[in-house]
């Protein structure tokens, strides 16, 4: 494992974590995600040792010119449970609950400050074991918007999987959540089970967030917050992470970097999960 750097407070010690799910921009705009197949958690090497020299964080320059001010980032929400296997020799695992006990359920996507007015884009995966077709009515809000069909399941296959993308305007019910309602439409005694809903949207840029250049070049982001000493860490690369400078005047931080890389802004002195001592 690499050397993990450490930010030293006075009472803590704080460190950015991926988890065992990554993260890709697609030329689109928008993510897909790769689950770690053997864990659910991640590991980190964190080093305090007086005698040797723990990591640090490298500082970053503002740039003297930007491009332009930039509000917004491309977000993503995940509802994926991976505690069932068709073949219980396979790697690909899906959510145990079967809809042959009832073929309707609903679900709720976290959608932090969502911007409503853009295009989301929800991905829908489900299975199922039937001989013949079934389908999937998928509902947003109350709204369908659309059918995924399932084809039949072949003969030396335990089940198939299909993959829908729905494109549209999402109002979320509240400002934390979207709710998605599946209905497995199927023939009496077929099993259906969810792999994963996967939402891209729009956000606007807040803390303890990924923040994403979709540009090459130097940019402005608008954290939008006063009175608070905000870190800034890009995150692009999390074995080399970077101290970007924060502009507290203007709650903004600027930064000159490629299409894809990472950010996230932080109150150091806010509340965050504690990692497990193995």
């Amino acid at each position: 494992l690499c050397e993990v750097p450490l930010w030293r407070g006075d009472d803590r010690l704080l460190f950015y974590a991926n988890g065992p799910v990554q993260w890709t921009l697609q030329n689109d705009g928008t993510f897909i995600h790769t689950r770690n197949p053997y864990s659910d958690y991640g590991y980190y090497f964190l080093t305090d040792d007086a005698e040797g020299e723990p990591a640090t964080f490298p500082y970053g320059e503002a740039p003297t010119t930007i491009v332009a001010g930039v509000a917004t980032t491309p977000a993503y929400s995940l509802h994926e449970v991976d505690d069932y296997a068709w073949f219980h020799g396979g790697r690909q695992l899906v959510e145990s609950y079967d809809y042959t006990g009832g073929n309707v359920k609903r679900y709720f996507l976290n959608v932090a400050d969502m911007e409503s007015s853009v295009k989301s884009t929800l991905d829908v995966c489900f299975t199922h074991n039937g001989s013949t077709t079934s389908s999937v009515t998928v509902e947003v809000e109350e709204a369908t918007l659309g059918t995924l069909t399932l084809s039949p399941v072949g003969r030396h296959s335990e089940a198939s999987a299909t993959t829908r993308s729905y494109s549209a305007e999402m109002q979320p019910n509240n400002a934390a959540s979207v709710s998605v309602r599946l209905t497995h439409n199927r023939a009496t005694g077929v099993s259906g089970r969810l792999d994963y809903l996967r939402l891209n949207y729009t956000s606007k840029i807040g803390l303890d967030k990924p923040i994403y250049a979709t540009k090459d070049g130097a940019y402005s982001y608008d954290i939008g917050l006063t009175g608070k000493d905000i870190i800034v860490w890009r995150i692009t690369n999390t074995t080399k992470i970077e101290q970007i400078p924060y502009d507290k005047g203007h709650k903004t931080f600027a930064a000159d970097g490629k299409r894809g890389d990472v950010y996230i802004a932080f109150d150091p002195e806010a509340t965050f999960p504690m990692p497990e001592m193995v």
